[in-house]
């Protein structure tokens, strides 16, 4: 039709009559165009997608269930669920003996394909055996035998039963998104699977959410849902009586007025929090979530661009303002003794209505606490509580401009004095005897820690947040700050590692499980700026292990498929020094390398920073 054409050259005096070749190779393009969408579209098409995996499944006569070992670890992939078991003690057969031993499973999870431009979800279920050093795989046929490819979920285990929510499915192109509210359970002494009833009075279908096991309940908080138009953040806590999978809605939500939270009373809505759980309380900490910018805190300080929500001092640092995105580093705690119904199998409408108030209690941030960051990792480790790495985005000119840093660092929660450390994970013996004399010299003579200044502290916190290298030495001075915050910077007990100590790089949407002393770390995903200055996905698939009792270095298990290539860019990338570090050195790029701190010879040399390479 003749509307669709360029009037600019229309009315060009100039403009050349085009040739017949080109009206032909016009027309092709424009019909290539039109079939790519269309194929676009086909790909995009969710329930188009699930139903074709469900007839793929449902080829099998009968439902069966086949392991086989594998040799390698599974392929890329971040946020899949990583659980560990302490196994089911029996099973003779490979399907019965698939758990019997101690291990750690691993289900679903996405991969973004980064040449392709797809997205692809997966479904597998793999154990991970830890006192062999084994990998198997269990593939499930038949109809309806086990959950749909889903990333972004929950699992929990409960005599030898692993349950899991929701979880979310990604179309191909990352156009249209699908949140299950289903609930499933895996008996790990038979490997079968069963799908509970979906409960009418439940949550909602969500991705994002945490679960975490509590005397025969799986406790759930916060989760999102993403339909492509509209993005919902929750500030549910929802507990699920595992016998009789009975859902009870313990606070937050909308739809209930006597148990929504008012600003400042509870955590706010998020997904991509952690939570755990110790001695009946359970703690909620970090997370991410979008607003309007509107509705973001107008007032705010320097160094750092941090807001103020409420106008209390305190609140600080509890979450970063980024335009339309705000990202959390608060915590909470929830007596669930008290908020839990006292019938065994959950609780009625009724006793939901005439409960007490449940009552959240905000823990103040004390110690050297980690900034804000979503799509950290946390486990519980005997009384205290281990944090790894995660992401911070800010958001720049309106929200087109995304910047993630990315972070490898170990902090540590201690439960009983409620205060932040940083982890070592290579301390050396000199550094032990240092942070023993250290800890000895900061007991009172009862015995007490004695508790250093807090403005001391949080000015600490806030510089080794934001700032590393020479800049951390510059934002002293921006600051104004010495004496005990210098000693709380530069401390040799307060995590240093070696320059050249091998460790995973840092990441977000790690999977992250603890079987005794030993913390395994799997996969998550990194940005690399390339060479165009575009910023694009690394997922990983490396796998680490920390012994978290000794903290004497982490250990590679498996090196991953990626390269060191993929990571050139990325912050910290020398996490292998077996085969570039020499090469590195003799290009003059080695971290010994002063050239950039000439103008400052008259200071003693920087340490390395505490957020680690």
């Amino acid at each position: 039709m003749g509307g669709g054409r360029d009037k600019r050259k229309k009315n060009r005096p100039n403009a050349a009559k085009p040739s017949g070749a080109a009206k032909t190779l016009a027309k092709t393009q424009k019909a290539s165009e039109k079939a790519a969408r269309r194929l676009e579209s086909r790909e995009d098409d969710i329930d188009a997608a699930l139903a074709a995996i469900a007839l793929e499944q449902a080829r099998a006569k009968e439902p069966t269930v086949t392991v086989e070992e594998i040799s390698e670890p599974p392929s890329r992939r971040l946020a899949a669920s990583f659980v560990s078991y302490a196994g089911s003690g029996s099973g003779d057969t490979p399907s019965t003996a698939f758990a019997r031993h101690p291990c750690i499973l691993m289900l679903g999870g996405e991969w973004y394909d980064v040449e392709k431009d797809k997205v692809r979800v997966y479904g597998e279920l793999y154990r991970y055996r830890t006192d062999k050093g084994t990998w198997a795989r269990a593939n499930f046929a038949g109809k309806d035998v086990a959950p749909m490819p889903r990333s972004s979920h929950q699992c929990v285990i409960h005599k030898h039963q692993m349950y899991v929510f929701g979880g979310e499915f990604t179309s191909p192109n990352q156009a249209k998104f699908h949140h299950f509210r289903d609930l499933w359970r895996l008996d790990l002494r038979e490997l079968k699977w069963e799908q509970l009833p979906t409960a009418k009075h439940g949550p909602t279908g969500r991705s994002g959410h945490r679960c975490v096991q509590y005397k025969g309940y799986m406790i759930m908080f916060g989760g999102f849902f993403d339909n492509g138009k509209e993005v919902r953040y929750y500030d549910e806590c929802w507990a699920l009586h595992l016998e009789s999978a009975t859902w009870t809605l313990l606070s937050g939500g909308a739809g209930n007025a006597k148990l929504a939270l008012a600003a400042g009373t509870g955590p706010a809505a998020r997904s991509a929090c952690q939570v755990f759980i110790s001695e009946d309380a359970l703690y909620v900490y970090g997370g991410y979530h979008k607003e309007k910018a509107s509705a973001a805190p107008s007032s705010s300080k320097s160094g750092g661009g941090r807001g103020n929500q409420g106008g209390d001092d305190e609140d600080d640092d509890d979450f970063l303002d980024i335009g339309r995105g705000v990202t959390h580093a608060d915590m909470w705690s929830l007596d669930l003794k008290a908020a839990l119904p006292s019938t065994e199998k959950g609780a009625s409408k009724e006793e939901v209505a005439s409960s007490s108030v449940v009552r959240w209690e905000r823990i103040k941030r004390q110690g050297m606490a980690p900034g804000p960051r979503a799509g950290c990792a946390m486990v519980l480790h005997r009384t205290r509580a281990v944090h790894f790495g995660g992401v911070l985005d800010t958001e720049a000119k309106g929200g087109e401009v995304l910047i993630s840093e990315f972070f490898n660092e170990l902090y540590a929660f201690q439960l009983k004095t409620k205060r932040w450390f940083p982890l070592a994970s290579d301390r050396t013996a000199e550094q032990e005897q240092v942070q023993r004399e250290q800890r000895q010299e900061q007991m009172d003579a009862a015995g007490q820690p004695i508790r250093a200044d807090e403005h001391a502290v949080r000015a600490a916190t806030t510089i080794q947040s934001h700032y590393r290298g020479y800049a951390v030495r510059k934002a002293i001075h921006i600051y104004r700050i010495g004496g005990v915050t210098s000693e709380l910077l530069y401390s040799p007990g307060c995590g240093l590692a070696p320059k050249r100590a091998v460790r995973p790089v840092g990441r977000c949407n790690a999977m992250l499980a603890l079987q005794g002393n030993l913390l395994f770390l799997y996969g998550g995903m990194v940005e690399v700026r390339g060479k165009k200055g575009d910023d694009r996905e690394v997922a990983l698939d490396d796998f680490w292990v920390l012994d978290v009792a000794k903290l004497d270095g982490w250990r590679r298990l498996a090196k991953g498929t990626f390269t060191a290539d993929d990571l050139r860019g990325c912050e910290g990338h020398e996490w292998d020094n077996d085969d570039d570090d020499d090469d590195d050195d003799d290009d003059g790029d080695s971290d010994s390398d002063d050239s950039d701190d000439s103008d400052d010879d008259d200071e003693p040399p920087m340490p390395v920073p505490l957020r680690g390479v």
